[in-house]
């Protein structure tokens, strides 16, 4: 749970990633509830510099319309020019602008559509003329969607382009009354930013409201003098406020409205005299108390009360003994069987949990007489026969309707009042834990004490020691298919994992017949000289594979292949047309169990599934990674500014931090880069006094440090945060801390505008390892040779604003076209799961910008068969120049799910340059 509000500029990050992706053209606003008769408009943004022909495309649901087909007349009318926006509408073009004269002269109107938008909610799809969706969204008028879009003239906005459209938490209410149909709309600021509800005292066993509390999180005394309540979305009912509410204060106002007949629900408006709304909010009256209250303050979270805290600091009757401990949500297997929630009791007495609910993410309501004693674990599992099965005895309930979603979800517990108890927001890997997305692992809590909403605060649970050691064995002939080389280049045996894994090998052998001598040579050893004769020599995606006491540890952190992106070894003594035995003991660590063995010429090969246990996770036990003397303040966000600096800047580094246990020592290490990764991590202190470092407010949880030592063009620093307590215990961000540092660039660049921006800051040692020359060379024990496929840690920078820590790099291309050097004009490069961008984790870079490629996806699209997105962008490596290359899309499941109705069920073939 959160205790804290923070900026919004960190809070993005957290949007988890749903199905239905952002790309190139996005819904950016939705007027689907105006006042009175004014139309219905949904707003359409490009969001590239690529001309797209929007001829014939369609809304298929939520409203009916397609847009006109191409004239000669008007060529350039269903082209949707760079970054442009257009509208459709409930009406034609004269009505909408009548109604809304506002909107831009130059901005492209189409309508009216039949039907019209629900003031329920619905989804909205657009596709295009080949029936691919272009965007869709399922709006909303309730739960987590904003209320002020429903009738009082407001409309949705996205906050963040860049970010999933389908998802309530990218969208707000419009800054004005009216919305902003065809530009941008401003972001809140002023009095919409610092007042919000904060508590609604009702009478005595009535409907009536009593007061209405207002809370100010400024920093200085707000006047609300020109400002009304209202509880109806026409504003027909509202009162004049007086006074003020002093800084970071409350204040309240005696509130003659009653809820409606026949609800339970009342909704409140806070609106200036342009009746533009600065705060909304939707209580239920309590059956059996009075008082209802946000906590904490500025939090949209309402609780009811035993008591009332009128113009004070809000304390409201909940409880938060109870925590969300573990979450099972995406077992290897893909099967929802092994699926769990855990519960822990941290307080100090028994908890009857009797009518409690899940509400979002999963459904379960806990029967009559569930009790849960202190110190207790209980397990909400999805089935509760499958679980008893593999685990044996747990203390355990279910089963839950619903699935956990492997692209992450909020999870929610309320008790019978309807307030919460607690809630994970989670989403798959990168500050989040790695290997519970989808590799084995469950999601502890380090510690119960630690807010279980922040990433920091999770660890993946230790599986290592579950699964045992079993046989493989397999028979064929050896044909020497192919004999380029000498012998030690073609008689080879490759072993390759198929993902990210991590499996355990000893008492490999190649024997003929069975029962000769083994033919791998240095069977038991670690080749570092780039020589397969001298033992395994892992390189690319299996780069971090090692040999330690006889027993092979193959790691991958991708897929493997048959060039460079596996472990082989020389076998030169075996014979053509011979009959050999690969045999091998093996077990499962985490990641995919898919195993690919095979002799270099693949005429003796197989590929294995080596078993995963049932016994995931640690349910109704103490979690494997607890820390051990307490809890860790909490590291939940990061953030550099500006993006890119120039070298008159200082850098101001913010950190939001939870502390569990007093005061947190918060400091930010950081260094210089330097091509032998060697250089000395300083270490500057970080405040939250609203004075030292440069922070701007005092104790509102974010710790600030300004640093002025790096300010030589072109010189990239690399930092981390570590926040400690008086315990010992830790956490950093990003989490891996000095391995997968933050970086930033110092560039004097002026950088052309024409063009979105993609800027990629990545080590100058990475850098090295990526040139063949040296990454394929005892400085990295020839880990990395040319065709390698390891990614490298870097930050990402879209248009010199928007920052991604934790992105990655390669280099890309086939046999024919993959450069040797240290060049990234062709590359791939993906975000962390938690942060994708525009709905896309992988893309690609092209050299290709002679327009061949775009002429000829073109045509293909014409023609109705599916094609790549791509958009002509300027991408920056370091201080280097803004080269014009073409981001794609690449083939692989954000594409197929895109194009295909069975998404990426089935089998890709892909050419192998071998």
């Amino acid at each position: 749970m959160n205790p804290l509000k923070f900026p919004a500029a960190l809070a993005l990050v957290l949007i988890p990633i749903l199905p239905l992706k952002a790309k190139q053209v996005i819904f950016s606003e939705i007027m689907y509830s105006p006042t009175g008769s004014l139309p219905e408009y949904i707003e359409v943004q490009n969001l590239t510099a690529t001309p797209l022909d929007f001829a014939k495309w369609k809304f298929t649901n939520g409203v009916d319309y397609e847009f006109p087909g191409f004239s000669a007349a008007a060529s350039q009318h269903m082209f949707l020019h760079a970054f442009q926006r257009i509208l459709v509408a409930s009406v034609d073009e004269g009505t909408l602008r009548a109604a809304y004269p506002g909107i831009p002269r130059d901005v492209k109107i189409f309508g009216p559509w039949i039907g019209a938008l629900n003031n329920g909610g619905e989804r909205v799809t657009l596709k295009d003329k080949n029936g691919v969706i272009v965007s869709s969204v399922n709006y909303g008028n309730d739960g987590h969607w904003p209320i002020a879009a429903n009738g009082t003239g407001h409309s949705l906005v996205v906050r963040n382009e860049d970010r999933l459209v389908d998802n309530w938490r990218n969208w707000r209410v419009s800054t004005r009354n009216g919305g902003s149909p065809g530009e941008r709309d401003s972001e809140p600021s002023g009095l919409a930013t610092a007042l919000t509800f904060s508590e609604v005292q009702f009478a005595d066993g009535l409907d009536d409201l009593n007061w209405i509390e207002l809370h100010n999180s400024g920093e200085s005394t707000t006047n609300v003098g020109s400002l009304f309540l209202a509880t109806l979305p026409d504003f027909s009912d509202k009162v004049p406020l007086s006074g003020s509410v002093a800084a970071r204060d409350y204040n309240s106002w005696t509130a003659p409205f009653v809820v409606p007949v026949g609800s339970d629900e009342i909704s409140l408006f806070l609106i200036d005299a342009s009746e533009n709304v600065l705060a909304s909010a939707r209580v239920t009256r309590p059956v059996g108390r009075n008082s209802v209250q946000t906590f904490p303050a500025g939090s949209s979270d309402w609780f009811s009360s035993e008591t009332s805290t009128r113009d004070a600091p809000n304390n409201p009757t909940r409880n938060d003994d109870i925590v969300i401990n573990e979450i099972m949500y995406d077992l290897p297997s893909d099967h929802r069987n092994g699926e769990f929630v855990e519960l822990y009791n941290r307080g100090n007495a028994p908890v009857d949990l009797s009518g409690w609910r899940f509400v979002d993410g999963i459904d379960f309501t806990f029967p009559a007489n569930t009790m849960l004693d202190d110190g207790a674990y209980l397990v909400v599992a999805a089935d509760r026969a499958w679980m008893e099965s593999a685990y044996g005895a747990l203390p355990i309930i279910g089963d839950f309707t619903d699935q956990l979603r492997d692209s992450g979800e909020l999870v929610r517990l309320e008790d019978t009042w309807g307030n919460l108890v607690d809630q994970v927001d989670y989403l798959p890997s990168g500050d989040w834990p790695e290997l519970a997305d989808g590799d084995g692992s469950s999601m502890e809590l380090k510690h119960p004490d630690m807010d279980n909403d922040a990433a920091a605060s999770w660890a993946d649970s230790n599986e290592s020691q579950k699964s045992t050691m079993q046989t493989f064995t397999h028979t064929g002939t050896y044909r020497q298919n192919n004999s380029r080389g000498s012998a030690s280049d073609y008689r080879e045996f490759h072993m390759h994992l198929v993902g990210d894994s991590y499996l355990l090998l000893e008492n490999i052998s190649l024997r003929q017949n069975g029962n000769g001598g083994n033919e791998l040579q240095n069977v038991t050893s670690h080749a570092t000289n780039g020589s397969s004769a001298s033992g395994w020599l892992c390189q690319g995606t299996h780069w971090a594979s090692y040999v330690r006491n006889g027993q092979v540890h193959l790691i991958s952190d991708g897929h493997g292949d048959n060039k460079a992106n596996r472990a082989e070894i020389d076998c030169t003594g075996i014979n053509d047309n011979a009959s050999y035995t690969i045999q091998f003991d093996a077990r499962w660590i985490w990641g995919k169990p898919r195993l690919i063995t095979q002799t270099w010429d693949h005429s003796i090969g197989k590929t294995w599934l080596i078993p995963i246990p049932d016994n995931l996770g640690t349910p109704g036990a103490q979690n494997s990674n607890i820390l051990s003397n307490g809890p860790a303040p909490t590291v939940a966000s990061v953030l550099h500014s500006p993006a890119v600096p120039r070298s008159s800047d200082s850098v101001k580094i913010t950190a939001r931090v939870l502390s569990p246990n007093g005061v947190p020592t918060v400091t930010v290490l950081h260094r210089e880069d330097n091509n032998n990764a060697n250089g000395r991590w300083r270490s500057t202190a970080m405040f939250d006094n609203g004075t030292s470092g440069g922070d701007d407010i005092a104790g509102d949880g974010i710790y600030t440090a300004t640093l002025t030592e790096y300010r030589t063009d072109n010189r990239i620093v690399q930092f981390y945060i570590r926040a400690g307590g008086a315990n010992g215990e830790f956490t950093l961000l990003p989490k891996l801390g000095p391995e997968r540092p933050a970086m930033w660039v110092v560039d004097n660049s002026t950088i052309p505008s024409d063009l979105s921006t993609q800027r990629f800051v990545i080590s100058a040692y990475d850098r090295d390892a990526i040139n063949t020359n040296v990454g394929h060379s005892s400085k990295f024990q020839y880990d990395f040779p040319r065709m390698s496929n390891h990614y490298f840690n870097a930050t990402f920078i879209s248009n010199e604003a928007n920052v991604y820590y934790n992105a990655e790099l390669r280099k890309s291309g086939s046999p024919f076209t993959r450069s040797s050097g240290n060049g990234l004009n062709h590359g791939k490069w993906k975000l962390p799961g938690d942060r994708h961008f525009r709905g896309r984790q992988k893309s690609v870079i092209d050299p290709s910008v002679d327009h061949d490629d775009r002429i000829a996806r073109y045509f293909l699209y014409q023609m109705g068969h599916p094609v790549s997105e791509a958009e002509f962008v300027r991408v920056i490596i370091n201080g280097g120049s803004a080269s014009v290359r073409d981001d794609m899309e690449p083939i692989a499941n954000d594409f197929l799910n895109r194009n295909f109705s069975e998404g990426n069920r089935g089998t890709l073939l892909r050419i192998d340059d071998e």
